[in-house]
């Protein structure tokens, strides 16, 4: 049954009485027409290496901005510069020259192209005697030296002007957040406030940044909680070392742009020794890191240096050919060629055997053509069911592997919305499934758990889940307790590929007489309330530093005693030096808790590691837990499935909450979640 969100109500009906627990094997993945995320804005690169010399040539620049029907470009469109603190050197050289020079060049062959072309330039640091200790190292900003460095930001902009180029942003700092032993400043975000606000007016082109290291939310949050300094930054910008591959809510809420602005992935990153020779597995790693980025809503992604073993074109180390498009060119070229411009849409990727496979999907500028990006890397072929939001006949695939790069093909099927299309093994494919007519049944909505917390939307890396009560080798740490990056005295999150079984997980540290625990439910505003029923719950567990025993049970609020537990045995997996945002937690093989609820009210979730001394680790037992679901059996049976509606009033009266209590606005409805109405009855929505 299905109504308009403001009529009827329909009160949940009456529990089967045994649970049904519905299973697939089948990969599938869902696209949402009606449900659209961010605009794409584009793809680029930064052009010098940290030796700061221009190793590129123009051949390069073209074959990186170029864009056409060919595998000989790859489709970039932003470039990003460095603005060195000293426009002359000592020596009397011209050190702006081949920044800007380089800016020229790939500006005109991005147009020529007939694409538009953004470049945005970053200052390492400030010159000397704009900071505290007069050196271009390790010095701190002097805010009173705000309005001269305005100046000096303007006469590298005029420089661009008179050279017939022209930068389309400017950021202030890069990672103003540590000292390191190269060019770099410190900016407390308090200085970021006040130049945004007194003093981006006074600069000739739009400000982005902060560029912090892994976004540090705690101090980004505090610029964009400052309404001044939002009327002075255009774009909010960051890199991704160690965290930051997470949604950020709080910057689409200030109406901004979220850009990655900086990241790379060598040899030591990957675990491997330097010398490591690059190959076809280490591109597709590099592509599931570009698509988590945009399942986590970044409007642009822009690689560290554009020429390097681990860049796009080889500088001739590490296996690469010196002036040669590298796999991970060709792998960017699959996103800068086709996604650019295109708005991404929802998508739901069902994969029970956690193959690997990662998928984003887009509609283009036109809306007849619904781009979609798969990343398989196994070593199998791989059947996948669509759910398009419209009809195709089918369209192009494009397919870089091992000896191929960018090759088409046509793909053809029967007239249909629910294609059946094979993923090559070891590729990256993208496809353009042109639209042939209107869907001619209702797509239906993918139906969400009844709780889950997939813990990817907290940055990562000691930034604590709200909700969750952690104790860390007998230290009870929450949201109130704060944050701190990489200490191990705190919450630990470790992230990994948002389709792996684990997304991000908490990692649980015990020792002899210490207790690691994750509690979720007794904390103040995010209650997990459950109403009588049968439920199962769902979650992943990996030993962290080898086998560990996990121990889950189920209490209601306020009490010890369990209602249901769980003991099982979280098997090794070499997640120590592996985590990222492009790898899989291979814990293929999720644990499962059925448990009946008799008496509606608020229930709590705990997980604790089992210290065992034969166990421990020097001394510690450690696992990760997450991917963590709740679902209530023959939900479908009691639940009245309702549209939103495009005419609603805006003055709805209803009140609506989540499974965690809290209130739940019209308008933030998301179409399959479930949701309670005051007078008790659930609704799934539709849209």
């Amino acid at each position: 049954m299905k109504k308009n969100l403001f009529l009827t109500a329909t009160v949940l009906a009456a529990m089967s009485a045994a649970p049904v627990w519905a299973a697939s094997s089948a990969v599938s993945l869902h696209i949402d027409g009606t449900w659209k995320h961010q605009t794409v804005t584009g793809f680029g690169g930064f052009a010098f290496a940290g030796t700061w010399g221009d190793n590129l040539t123009d051949d390069d620049t073209k074959a990186l901005f170029g864009c056409d029907n060919t595998n000989k470009t790859l489709g970039l469109t932003i470039l990003r510069a460095r603005i060195s603190p000293d426009s002359v050197a000592s020596w009397g050289a011209d050190n702006w020259a081949p920044t800007v020079n380089r800016m020229k060049v790939a500006r005109n062959a991005t147009e020529a192209s007939g694409r538009k072309h953004l470049s945005f330039a970053s200052a390492w640091t400030p010159p000397g005697k704009f900071t505290s200790n007069g050196q271009n190292t390790k010095g701190h900003i002097l805010e009173s030296c705000f309005a001269d460095y305005a100046d000096y930001l303007n006469c590298f902009i005029g420089r661009c002007e008179r050279n017939g180029t022209d930068v389309d942003y400017i950021s202030l700092q890069n990672e103003p957040d540590w000292e390191p032993d190269y060019e770099g400043c410190v900016w407390p975000a308090t200085s970021f406030i006040k130049f945004y606000s007194n003093y981006a007016s006074k600069v000739n082109r739009p400000l982005i940044g902060p560029e912090y290291l892994g976004f540090q939310r705690d101090r980004t949050d505090s610029i964009l909680n400052s309404a001044s300094a939002m009327q002075g930054l255009a774009i909010v910008a960051g890199h991704i070392y160690g965290s930051g591959n997470f949604d950020y809510p709080l910057i689409r809420e200030k109406g901004k742009e979220k850009w990655m602005t900086e990241y790379l992935i060598n040899a030591e990153d990957m675990g491997y020794e330097s010398t490591h020779i690059y190959n076809w597995d280490d591109a597709i790693y590099f592509g599931r890191v570009i698509n988590t980025s945009m399942l986590a809503n970044f409007n642009a992604w822009v690689h560290y240096a554009l020429k390097s073993s681990y860049g796009l074109i080889g500088d001739g180390t590490n296996g690469t050919t010196n002036d040669a498009i590298t796999k991970r060119g060709y792998v960017m070229a699959h996103f800068a060629k086709y996604v650019t411009g295109t708005t991404r849409l929802h998508t739901v990727l069902t994969d029970p055997a956690y193959s690997g496979l990662t998928a984003s999907a887009y509609l283009s500028e036109s809306g007849d053509t619904c781009v979609v990006m798969v990343l398989n890397p196994t070593s199998s072929s791989i059947d996948v069911n669509y759910s398009l939001p419209f009809l195709s006949k089918g369209g192009r695939r494009i397919r870089t592997y091992s000896s191929g790069n960018l090759v088409q093909t046509a793909v053809s099927f029967t007239e249909s919305s629910e294609p059946v299309i094979a993923c090559p093994p070891k590729s990256v494919c993208t496809y353009l499934l042109v639209k042939s007519g209107e869907r001619t049944e209702a797509q239906e909505a993918v139906p969400q758990p009844l709780w889950a917390d997939s813990l990817q939307n907290y940055n990562g890396q000691c930034v604590h889940p709200n909700g969750w009560k952690v104790t860390v080798n007998g230290n009870v740490r929450t949201a109130n307790s704060g944050n701190s990056f990489r200490n191990s005295s705190q919450t630990r999150l470790m992230p990994y590929s948002p389709e792996s079984p684990i997304p991000a997980g908490i990692l649980l540290h015990g020792s002899s007489g210490k207790v690691g625990q994750a509690n979720y439910g007794s904390q103040n505003n995010y209650r997990l309330r459950l109403e009588p029923g049968n439920y199962r719950m769902i979650w992943h567990a990996i030993g962290y530093n080898g086998p560990q025993k996990l121990y889950t049970f189920i209490t209601k609020a306020g009490s010890t005693a369990s209602i249901a537990s769980h003991s099982g045995v979280a098997a090794t997996a070499d997640v120590n030096s592996t985590w990222g945002s492009g790898r899989d937690n291979f814990d293929a093989v999720a644990d499962t808790l059925d448990f009946t609820i008799a008496d509606a009210g608020n229930y709590e979730l705990n997980f604790r590691v089992t210290y065992y001394a034969d166990n421990a680790v020097n001394g510690s037992c450690m696992a990760l837990v997450g991917g963590i679901t709740i679902n209530q059996a023959d939900v479908a049976d009691g639940i009245n499935e309702v549209t939103i509606s495009s005419d609603a009033p805006s003055n709805v009266s209803e009140t609506y909450y989540d499974i965690l209590g809290r209130r739940v606005s019209a308008s933030g409805l998301q179409r399959g979640g479930i949701y309670f109405r005051s007078d008790g009855s659930k609704i799934r929505i539709e849209r």
